[in-house]
């Protein structure tokens, strides 16, 4: 599900950086389908987008898995700029898309 996400993702939006995260394994009551995903996304794509046209841009994207796949959903949304300033502070481990093609 994981490589899915990606991959709709990269249609869609230009990725600088990405983390995608499966939560769960850490919820009491266990789904067999549907998951707990946290995402980490920075992208150029949200320069000119406030944090909520960002989460309903990508909640549009990822819609159509809802219903089978994504239980929930946490969104973390940088602009590239943004992510520079932060990411010294928070969410130290994430894949760089450039490291994907390495």
């Amino acid at each position: 599900m994981k490589n899915l996400i990606l991959n709709t993702l990269k249609k869609k939006i230009i990725l600088y950086h990405i983390q995608i995260q499966n939560h769960s394994k850490f919820h009491i009551k266990k789904q067999k389908k549907k998951k707990h995903y946290t995402l980490i996304i920075v992208s150029k794509n949200f320069l000119k987008m406030n944090l909520l046209k960002r989460h309903q841009f990508v909640y549009n994207i990822l819609k159509i898995y809802f219903y089978e796949y994504i239980a929930s959903l946490n969104l973390y949304l940088y602009t590239v700029p943004e992510w520079l300033k932060q990411h010294t502070k928070t969410h130290k481990n994430f894949l760089c898309m450039r490291d994907l093609h390495s």
